[in-house]
């Protein structure tokens, strides 16, 4: 594949397993969703009101409390539009992310959970969690055991995911005490320290100590990753307020992001409930209903960029006349890692990327003025992506 395939590649219809024809040579086309949120809650929370109004599926509370369901959200990014009216594409993509409602989590305090087969699955497969924690009062609808408050609903939800972590741990540690005893001596080695290891966080997380605060080296991290620990996944704590509370949420944000700030967590204040309805309605009247409100951004695009904080990641851009495209990517991505985002042969046979970024762009008004200002520069494979750096990869295979 050359150069010349770059626009081939792009203009592509569909990104899944796709059989692509070059210059007469079949290339698989490898594409994956950009993250995977797994909504997480106790009883009454309001997950599924979020799931709803974050993927515009209209699915009533309880109506899969035995399984799990699955919903698209575009990332909101406003250069797209104006990289749309310059270059007048074919297509726009924007970023997306995956949300995963799940069924209600029971309560931590009973110390009985045990969770494991899908949920346990889909957990272990999340990029990060959201916890919808019930900010609400409404006697109407009762109040989950052991999450009467905010307070108690996060501190149940870090038991029942200890819970799930110190079992994993238990069965490994079951593990490599059999493989210890008739273990040779050149592998005693390596078990022992493994075993140490896992000890080490199981009796941290009894202490009620979750991975992602433990002291635990970047070596014995890469080690544990092959567990998948849920408390060492990225959380976001969305708290569901009432409508009387949806234009206060500011206030209610700062003070828990710094009760949280020691735990690493992104807070998100917003009523679900509002949402989910405002955002059954066409962009104009949903636009103008907030304005009336005082409420200024939907709370789809507040929890995708909240998002985007909480996994350290930035969008790199694509644009032509066949697509203008964002590309998600974690912040110091390299140029060839990057390119590999588009596909597999690109980054394999990686040459250089031509590099502008958007407000140069946007500057210039337009690819052959923005070269002509020298604002076009040539990067290696070790360059590490900006945000909204607008690039070409060249590449020869």
């Amino acid at each position: 594949m050359t150069r010349a395939s770059v626009e081939a590649i792009l203009c592509c219809d569909e990104y899944e397993s796709t059989l692509l024809v070059c210059q007469g040579h079949s290339h698989t086309l490898l594409y994956w969703l950009d993250m995977d949120l797994l909504i997480l809650g106790f009883p009454q929370s309001g997950k599924t009101s979020l799931f709803s109004a974050l993927t515009n599926r209209q699915v009533a509370p309880g109506a899969y409390s035995g399984g799990t369901s699955n919903g698209m959200a575009k990332v909101p990014d406003e250069r797209l539009a104006a990289l749309t009216k310059m270059f007048k594409p074919q297509k726009v993509t924007p970023a997306e992310i995956q949300y995963i409602d799940t069924p209600a989590m029971g309560s931590g305090r009973k110390q009985t959970s045990a969770l494991g087969g899908e949920l346990l699955n889909l957990m272990q497969g999340a990029d990060a969690l959201v916890h919808v924690v019930r900010a609400f009062d409404n006697p109407a609808v009762s109040v989950a055991e052991g999450a009467a408050t905010p307070e108690e609903a996060i501190v149940g939800m870090d038991l029942e995911l200890a819970m799930v972590d110190l079992a994993i741990l238990e069965r490994r540690k079951e593990r490599l005490t059999s493989s210890l005893r008739g273990a040779k001596a050149t592998e005693r080695a390596n078990i022992e320290k493994e075993l140490e290891l896992v000890t080490r966080v199981h009796d941290a997380l009894e202490a009620e100590v979750p991975v992602y605060k433990q002291d635990i080296s970047k070596e014995d991290r890469l080690t544990l990753a092959n567990f998948n620990l849920v408390t060492a996944k990225p959380m976001m704590v969305v708290l569901n307020v009432g409508e009387d509370d949806a234009t206060d949420t500011a206030k209610m944000e700062t003070e828990w992001t710094g009760r949280l700030s020691e735990q690493g967590r992104v807070v998100v204040g917003l009523c679900a409930e509002l949402e989910m309805e405002l955002a059954e309605l066409s962009d104009e009247d949903e636009a103008e209903f907030r304005d009336s409100l005082g409420i200024k951004e939907a709370g789809r695009d507040h929890v995708a960029r909240a998002s985007y904080e909480l996994l350290d990641l930035v969008s790199f851009l694509t644009a032509g006349p066949d697509e203008v495209r964002a590309w998600t990517i974690a912040k110091e991505t390299s140029a060839q890692k990057a390119a590999g985002k588009i596909h597999s042969d690109i980054e394999r046979g990686f040459i250089r990327a031509e590099v502008v970024t958007y407000d140069d762009l946007m500057a210039a008004g337009g690819l052959a003025e923005a070269k002509k200002v020298g604002k076009f520069r040539l990067e290696g494979k070790t360059y590490a992506m900006q945000d909204g750096d607008v690039v070409n990869f060249l590449f020869s295979v």
